[in-house]
C-alpha cells in the first residue's frame, strides 16, 4: 500500500476546508476569508449572506498532479434600496477575476507560455506542465494583454533593397 504524500497549500485570501487527493490530480475545497462583501455597484459593505454557489478553478500543478480548487462564494445581498443590484458574489481579488477558470497565478503563467511559444505549441508544453489549457483559451489570454501606445512615427526609413526589387 502507497501513502499519498502531503503537500502544504496555500491558496491567496482563502481558507483550505478538504483536501481529496485522487489518481488524476488534487481537489481542493476552499473558502474566502472575508467577513463581508462590497457591492460592485454601489460600494456598500454587506455581511448579510443570500446564498453559495460552488467555482471551480483551475490552479498550479503540485508536480505531476493538477490542482483543481473548489471555492465555495457567497452571494450577498445589497443593504441599499437604491441599488440596482438586489445580490451579488462576493469577490477574491487575490485568486481570480470574474468568470475565469485559473488562478491569477495560473493564468500568469499560460499568458507567458502563450506568448514565447503561440497558441498550438504553447497548448502543448503546457500539456506537459500538467497544465491542461487549449490553444484557443492560451490566445484569449494573449488578446487580454493591454498594449502600450505608441507615439506618432516622426522618420520613417525605406529599405534600399525592396525599393529596387519593386
Amino acid at each position: 500500500e502507497c501513502e499519498v504524500m502531503r503537500f502544504k497549500l496555500k491558496v491567496p485570501g482563502c481558507c483550505i476546508k478538504a483536501i481529496e487527493y485522487t489518481v488524476r490530480g488534487v481537489k481542493v475545497v476552499v473558502e474566502s476569508q472575508a467577513l463581508d462583501g462590497i457591492c460592485p455597484i454601489c460600494g456598500t459593505r454587506s455581511g448579510r449572506v443570500h446564498s453559495y454557489y460552488e467555482r471551480q478553478l483551475l490552479d498550479l500543478p503540485l508536480g505531476e498532479l493538477a490542482v483543481r480548487l473548489r471555492v465555495r462564494v457567497r452571494r450577498f445581498r445589497c443593504l441599499r434600496e437604491t441599488c440596482q443590484r438586489c445580490t451579488f458574489a462576493e469577490s477574491i481579488p487575490k485568486l481570480t477575476e470574474r468568470y475565469a477558470r485559473h488562478t491569477k497565478r495560473l493564468s500568469d503563467i499560460i499568458w507567458h507560455v502563450g506568448q514565447m511559444a503561440g497558441g498550438r505549441p504553447g497548448s502543448r508544453l503546457a500539456q506537459r506542465l500538467q497544465i491542461p489549457v487549449s490553444r484557443h483559451c492560451m490566445l484569449r489570454l494573449l488578446r487580454r494583454l493591454d498594449i502600450p501606445k505608441i507615439d506618432a512615427v516622426r522618420v520613417l526609413g525605406v529599405d534600399d533593397w525592396a525599393k529596387r526589387c519593386g
